[in-house]
């Protein structure tokens, strides 16, 4: 597990590799035990090396038998013994016992299809210097982070933005299209960054850059389209096979190992899974909250009880402000998922234990586990919520003698009852405005109109990005394939790699290895999702290892309780933050709005707290990362 950086110079200037070193630099977090540089005149690679696997020998960048392919490489190749085997009888030989070294003799047998035949997260770069190509590729699902700039004679990338920021060739100028999609989904999703000259590698991707032209292509997709017949119980078997062999295979390692449990369906499962392939007992993390409403932990300890983990436990407290300058400078743009922070404190408390770490992500979003599902499905399902927690907030108004407030649920529950309605018979619209956190109306109030002129807002990206080529597949596949292309890598994926490799920490999905992807992608929609039941197969597949009260939780999430948050503790702080002169001379959001929206979330009239979240993400990083306080 590594940081990886590197340029190649298609003009013919020779690389800096002072430059290279200190880009690499900022990477150390992600690779504490070791550094390495590979330069070539025109081409140079540097590396941070967290040692999971041949901790003696492993040491990169690594190169072929003659010297003319050379790779700097970041993550874990599951099937690498297999692939080694091959390789050796095909007349290779090895210096090393990496999964990075395989790579490198699979380029020379495969060129750029060797990325057919991995398993595993990663994130590459390989110079063949006969070829004079460099070749940049992400894993299938996005596990593993890669930003690059494209300069006018040549190519600059990194495991992170603020690595790239190091180039005094690469321009910082806001992109204010992205600012607006991180406003709109809390995140920027890939390709965009918060720079127009840099931009994310997109998963299952590769960049060819040769003979001074540069080029991107996708090399796999999600398989929705294709279809089998298969009964229930086939189905189960087949699902603990493909879960039991991905656990096994993420179990290997140098160091120690463990996992997060939150104590949700995923969790719990790879848990349950690692505690029947292990000798001793799993070392399993979970962080809680002192409001109950959020706290997880009593269904965490359920499950360390059961297979007797070696348990740890960490409460999340409202001084977390103290953490997100450091937490953004890794993300290196605005990112505005709380949950981030609770990822960050997990990833800390398991690093103190261990260096390899199973979690549960991406279980949701294969299997259907989002209750988003159903209610875009049918709408109207939506509608008895919508009234219950209406008439709540209009009772507490009463209580606490409070006519706005009052007035503002009423007319909330009504509005939402009567955009409920309008979704019927729009699925795919109807999901993408529950992925949809501040709507064009809202991000209208909110922006000045100095921010308007330099955007174009629509609510439509997410339905635009699905691909031409889907319109054909059923809306519950549509819905699976936006959330794993998008939402999943662009958060999800992003919060775990950002969140963990800061406290230099491996985290390994064995529910994202992509044969499960493909297998589950195959199924009929309805074996995930039926009739408002969400996860209905994985439920199944795992109801001789889990607890009743396990199998039949809802998806809770790993939120924290913001809205209370910034209400209380972190209020004068969120306000001094957002209406300072520092804050107004930026002159991108409205100060009336901020200031409106502050009054009412904090005598309770209406709940803003993730427009504020965002907003306060938004200006630590321009004061801490971009630098313009």
């Amino acid at each position: 597990m590594c940081g990886i950086v590197g340029q190649y110079n298609f003009n013919g200037t020779p690389v800096d590799e002072h430059l290279i070193r200190q880009m690499n630099a900022q990477l150390v977090h992600r690779g504490p035990d070791d550094d390495g540089y590979y330069m070539d005149t025109v081409v140079g690679f540097g590396s941070r090396r967290l040692s999971i696997i041949d901790l003696n020998t492993g040491h990169m960048p690594i190169g072929n038998e003659d010297g003319s392919v050379w790779i700097t490489f970041n993550g874990e190749i599951y099937n690498f013994l297999e692939l080694r085997q091959d390789l050796l009888l095909r007349g290779h030989s090895f210096k090393t016992r990496t999964d990075t070294e395989v790579i490198v003799h699979l380029y020379e047998e495969y060129g750029v299809d060797c990325l057919q035949h991995l398993n595993g997260m990663f994130a590459l770069a390989i110079w063949d210097s006969s070829r004079q190509r460099l070749l940049l590729a992400r894993d299938r699902l996005g596990k593993k982070p890669l930003v690059y700039s494209v300069l006018p004679g040549g190519v600059v990338f990194a495991s992170e933005i603020e690595a790239l920021r190091k180039h005094p060739g690469i321009s910082t100028e806001l992109d204010y299209e992205a600012l607006d999609l991180y406003m709109t989904m809390m995140y920027i999703p890939s390709p965009f960054t918060i720079y127009k000259a840099i931009r994310k590698l997109r998963p299952a991707h590769y960049l060819l850059a040769e003979k001074g032209q540069v080029k991107i292509e996708r090399y796999w997709d999600i398989p929705y389209g294709q279809k089998r017949k298969v009964s229930k119980d086939e189905a189960v078997a087949e699902l603990r096979e493909l879960m039991t062999d991905a656990v096994q295979r993420r179990l290997i390692s140098d160091v120690p190992l463990g996992a997060f449990l939150s104590g949700g369906l995923d969790s719990s499962a790879i848990v349950a899974l690692m505690s029947g392939l292990t000798r001793e007992p799993v070392k399993t993390f979970s962080i809680g909250f002192e409001a109950d409403d959020f706290n997880e932990l009593n269904f965490a300890r359920q499950i360390a009880e059961r297979y007797r983990t070696d348990h740890h436990e960490f409460i999340v407290k409202p001084e977390l402000l103290k953490v997100v300058p450091e937490l953004l400078r890794h993300y290196g743009e605005p990112y505005g998922d709380d949950s981030a922070v609770a990822t960050y404190y997990v990833s800390k408390l398991a690093r103190e234990h261990v260096t390899v770490a199973l979690t549960g992500d991406g279980g949701d979003e294969t299997f259907g586990g989002y209750p988003r599902y159903a209610s875009a499905l049918n709408p109207l399902r939506m509608l008895p919520d919508y009234i219950r927690d209406g008439a709540r907030s209009a009772a507490r108004s009463i209580e606490l003698r409070n006519p706005r407030r009052f007035l503002g649920a009423f007319k909330g529950t009504a509005l939402g009852a009567a955009g409920i309605a309008r979704e019927i018979g729009k699925p795919i619209h109807a999901f993408a405005n529950r992925m949809t956190f501040l709507n064009t109306k809202t991000r209208n109030q909110l922006y000045s109109e100095n921010l308007r002129k330099k955007i174009k807002l629509s609510d439509s990206w997410l339905v635009r990005s699905l691909p031409a080529s889907k319109s054909g597949w059923l809306a519950l596949d549509k819905m699976f394939y936006l959330d794993q292309s998008i939402y999943m890598v662009d958060d999800i994926l992003v919060k775990v790699d950002i969140a963990s490799m800061a406290n230099s920490l491996e985290v390994r999905c064995p529910i994202l290895d992509y044969r499960i992807v493909e297998w589950s992608a195959s199924l009929p929609p309805e074996m995930k999702v039926h009739r408002g039941e969400t996860k209905k197969l994985f439920r199944l597949a795992f109801s001789d290892m889990l607890p009743p009260e396990i199998l039949g939780r809802q998806k809770m999430g790993f939120a924290m309780p913001i809205d209370e948050w910034i209400r209380g503790e972190l209020y004068e702080i969120t306000r001094d933050y957002l209406t300072d002169q520092t804050s107004r001379e930026r002159g991108l959001f409205n100060q009336n709005r901020i200031v409106d929206m502050l009054d009412r979330h904090k005598e309770g009239s209406d709940r803003y707290g993730l427009q504020l979240w965002l907003l306060v993400m938004f200006e630590i990083w321009m004061r801490t990362v971009q630098g313009r306080a």
